[in-house]
């Protein structure tokens, strides 16, 4: 049998799903499989579209002609046992591709919870549009996955889809996310310093971010606000480093407020993997407070690097951490400031967490994500021959 595995447009697809796409197809080809061969579609926004009208508005053109009219037409021509639209976000794939051998990754429902006020953030641009298209997609599929039992409540709360429909299977990390040897820590830890000029006495914090509105940076603010209070009697302070995208202007503006600008460094986006673990390898806390995530991949990564990490108690967060963080409400300013205050001061309290944490995201591998996916497969294909 083939399995067809749809990536996202290449024009819009962003780091999380391209990693998705990758690591997925990967895994899949090193567990081998003799009754499946499984091959990758790839599609491209309409450049002639981009070209003619030039600027932003010309590429917007071009992306949704080519996600709502080009990969569909496209995906209607492919031939394959079994269809896999790795992303909710283009599921209008899945109208063109026959329905009961059609299986739908759903990661997050953050859109949907914004229109329906469960979530404090615009919701995107021309979502009430195209919004339906998915939602008929993801209910006449013949199965789903989710990312986290977080995210199936939702299909399940806000689509009605049928529980046994929709299948948990959580992903899994690179290897590269491992703990240092002491020599390593110490060596990246005086290289991270160096390259920004932080003072040896001063202690890190660490926050990723795509800039999203549901990653509540204000509360990342909040909560270095409210360390700086108490450590600053201790004679100690703590920087915030930020990876990913640089703050919104009304985040600079907060930041200013609440006398923090001198405190905060935006280091840019990290090069890979490694770039990436070393910020968690040279940071004494990781801190996570979003609003809500489908999986949340940067706080077990760092569980996975021996890094303290402060996280929300909300979706898929608890999940995806176990009993490896300290879990407190997003909004909750006083909580996550003294989460973070412990995290930085409890040493008995950090050593704790590093133990749990290694523990627990020892289960995230891809080899796992991979044989789970491959039984979802398995799943619909019999359950399509039966009838």
């Amino acid at each position: 049998m083939k399995a067809a595995l749809f990536r996202n447009l290449s024009q819009s697809e962003g780091p999380s799903m391209a990693r998705y796409a990758q690591e997925l197809s990967a895994a899949l080809a090193r567990i081998g499989s003799d009754d499946w061969q499984f091959e990758t579609v790839h599609c491209t926004h309409v450049n002639f579209l981009a070209e003619l009208i030039p600027g932003p508005t010309g590429r917007m053109i071009a992306e949704r002609t080519g996600r709502f009219i080009k990969y569909p037409f496209k995906a209607s021509n492919v031939d394959a046992d079994l269809f896999h639209v790795l992303d909710s976000g283009h599921a209008n794939i899945g109208l063109a591709l026959a329905p009961q051998k059609t299986v739908i990754t759903c990661h997050d429902l953050i859109a949907l919870r914004s229109q329906h006020g469960k979530l404090e953030m615009a919701t995107p641009r021309f979502h009430d549009i195209t919004a339906p298209l998915r939602i008929k997609a993801l209910q006449s599929a013949a199965h789903l996955i989710s990312d986290s039992h977080s995210t199936k409540r939702d299909l399940v709360d806000f689509l009605n889809i049928a529980p046994e429909k929709i299948s948990v299977v959580h992903l899994g990390i690179a290897p590269t996310f491992h703990p240092p040897s002491i020599e390593q820590k110490t060596a990246i830890r005086a290289e991270i310093r160096r390259r920004h000029n932080i003072p040896d006495n001063t202690m890190l914090i660490l926050h990723v971010s795509s800039g999203a509105a549901y990653k509540n940076t204000p509360a990342v603010l909040q909560g270095l606000a409210r360390v700086q209070a108490r450590l600053e009697p201790m004679g100690t302070s703590a920087i915030l480093i930020r990876l990913g995208s640089n703050l919104s202007e009304s985040e600079k503006s907060l930041a200013q407020a609440l006398g923090l600008t001198e405190k905060i460094i935006w280091a840019g986006f990290a090069e890979g993997d490694t770039g990436l673990r070393d910020y968690y390898w040279a940071t004494d806390v990781f801190v996570f407070p979003s609003l809500w995530e489908g999986f949340g991949w940067p706080p077990l990564e760092a569980l996975a690097c021996a890094t303290t990490v402060v996280t929300s108690d909300v979706s898929s967060l608890p999940e995806v951490v176990g009993d490896g963080a300290l879990k407190v409400p997003p909004t909750d300013y006083d909580a996550l400031g003294q989460a973070l205050f412990d995290a930085l001061t409890i040493e008995n309290l950090r050593a704790t967490l590093q133990h749990a944490g290694l523990a627990h995201s020892s289960k995230f591998r891809w080899s796992e994500t991979a044989r789970n996916t491959l039984a979802v497969y398995n799943q619909v294909y019999s359950e399509r021959t039966r009838s």
